[in-house]
C-alpha cells in the first residue's frame, strides 16, 4: 500500500529522476531492484509472471503455429523472466532459437538448453 499512499509525494516530484514511480518514491528504489534484495518478492513476482505467460502461451501456441512463428529463426525475450514463454516456444518451434535477457539475479539458477540461453544484464542501463 506504500506507493498509493506515496502518490501525492509522487505526483509533486515528478522529473526528479530518483522518483520515477509511486514505488520508487515510497521505498527509495525501483521495483525490480528492491526485489533483487528481497528473495521472497522476487520469487513471488516471478512465479506471479510465469502463471499468467502459462495461460497466454498455451492458447498462442496452439492458435499460432503456422502464422505467428513461421520463418523465425531467433527470438529474444526482453525482461522474459524465468524464461516461461521462451521455453515453451523453443519446446514448440525447435528451429527457434530462444534467448531470454532479463536481470542476473532473475535468470540466476536457469540453465537453457539445445535452443533456449539465458543472458543477464538490464535493459535500462543506457550505454
Amino acid at each position: 500500500m506504500d506507493p498509493w499512499h506515496s502518490l501525492s509525494k509522487w505526483f509533486n516530484n515528478v522529473g526528479d529522476d530518483s522518483n520515477t514511480t509511486p514505488y520508487a518514491t515510497a521505498h527509495g528504489m525501483p521495483f525490480f531492484k528492491y526485489a533483487g534484495n528481497e528473495p521472497r518478492l522476487n520469487h513471488l513476482f516471478n512465479e506471479a509472471m510465469a502463471s499468467d505467460a502459462r495461460l497466454v502461451m498455451t492458447v498462442l501456441i496452439q492458435n499460432g503455429k503456422g502464422l505467428i512463428f513461421e520463418g523465425l529463426k531467433s527470438l529474444v525475450d526482453v525482461g522474459g523472466g524465468t524464461g516461461t514463454i521462451a521455453k515453451a516456444i523453443a519446446d514448440a518451434f525447435p528451429q527457434i532459437n530462444c534467448t531470454v535477457f532479463d536481470l542476473p539475479h532473475v535468470i540466476e539458477e536457469h540453465e537453457g538448453s539445445k535452443n533456449l540461453s539465458f543472458v543477464g544484464g538490464d535493459m535500462f542501463i543506457k550505454r
